[in-house]
């Protein structure tokens, strides 16, 4: 991050604790003078970064940081209007509400939700802060926002989400007190770098408010729940042993919508191996003398020769699989196997 000049006197502050920092000077294209700050001053290693509050001395005084916690000198943004931004790491959802008055910095409003919330709802509830605010006060004001899906959301006459429609109603019934502006995200702004920032560290250390889980969330963490059960029950199951050979889990992206490709995935139905086992025929054998399975008529059957397949390696069987349902003249050729090996076990 780059610093307006002069760099000396910068120093760390961790509750009532100051702590050296070195700084060393850099010079980008374009800018005559600049400094970044070097993070690895001895003494201070132990201090988490993201908790420090960065002053300089003695030209400026503190200034209130909020909940959270950051740095804004007058100096360094001259913009008004409320700046507005959504952050999740690891998890953890944060948003914050920046909000200034001429050159000066309001105490900022950070927020933390729960792991079961999104970027996206807490973009919408930092514009939902900022309108009620502006809604209590009678004071018109501009936020600018980065979030141009939340702005979609609000424009949208199709919108069934309940926390959506709220947000929507308290802005119509701010009507001419708030203004919305999208703003490009990194881009330059400082009052949308700064709101970026302080959404980061409130996704960590801002204050913590609890709301209903959505739907979407419930959704998913049935689905997972399932899709989990689901699985341990196919992976301890001692029957499919054939069928965990091309599928060794649960998955709900493949759909096989032909008949003739599930009985050569399970084995069942037209071969004298299959039949055999449920006492429809005497002989698992076929007409050929072979071992009567669906891998037989598939590959080595003297009576389905102009149409065989090339059996897969055990590694590489769910990729062959997927490939065969997706070609349809080897669909074709599998739909003409299993029709002489019905015929087959017709003559049987």
């Amino acid at each position: 991050m780059n610093f307006l000049p002069d760099a000396s006197h910068w120093y760390l502050r961790y509750g009532d604790e100051k702590l050296p920092y070195k700084a060393r000077s850099r010079f980008p294209a374009g800018h005559k003078n600049g400094v970044e700050l070097n993070y690895l001053s001895e003494g201070s290693s132990h201090v988490p970064s993201i908790m420090g509050f960065l002053m300089r001395r003695p030209q400026y005084p503190n200034y209130d940081f909020g909940a959270a916690g950051s740095f804004c000198p007058h100096w360094m943004i001259r913009q008004d209007g409320v700046y507005t931004d959504g952050s999740k790491i690891d998890g953890n959802v944060g948003f914050s509400v920046c909000i200034f008055e001429g050159n000066s910095l309001l105490p900022v409003y950070c927020y933390k939700w729960n792991i079961f919330n999104s970027v996206f709802k807490a973009e919408l509830a930092d514009i939902d802060f900022a309108s009620g605010s502006a809604l209590d006060k009678n004071v018109k004001i501009k936020i600018f926002t980065d979030s141009k899906s939340s702005i979609e959301a609000l424009k949208s006459a199709n919108i069934k989400s309940n926390f959506v429609l709220s947000v929507k109603e308290h802005l119509y019934n701010a009507k001419d007190l708030v203004s919305l502006v999208w703003v490009k995200a990194h881009a330059g702004s400082p009052g949308n770098e700064l709101a970026d920032h302080i959404a980061k560290i409130a996704s960590f250390w801002g204050t913590e408010t609890y709301i209903p889980a959505p739907y979407s969330f419930v959704k998913r963490t049935c689905n997972d729940l399932l899709i989990g059960e689901w699985n341990n029950y196919w992976t301890n199951s001692v029957s499919g042993r054939r069928t965990k050979d091309f599928f060794p889990s649960v998955n709900l992206d493949f759909l096989i919508n032909n008949k003739y490709a599930i009985y050569f995935l399970t084995n069942h139905r037209p071969f004298p191996a299959y039949l055999s086992r449920f006492k429809i025929l005497d002989n698992p054998n076929c007409i050929c003398s072979q071992f009567g399975d669906a891998d037989h008529h598939v590959s080595s059957c003297i009576y389905t020769k102009g149409h065989h397949l090339i059996l897969p390696t055990i590694s590489t069987s769910t990729y062959w699989f997927n490939i065969l349902c997706r070609k349809q003249f080897c669909v074709n050729r599998l739909n003409t196997i299993f029709e002489i090996s019905r015929k087959i076990c017709d003559d049987l």
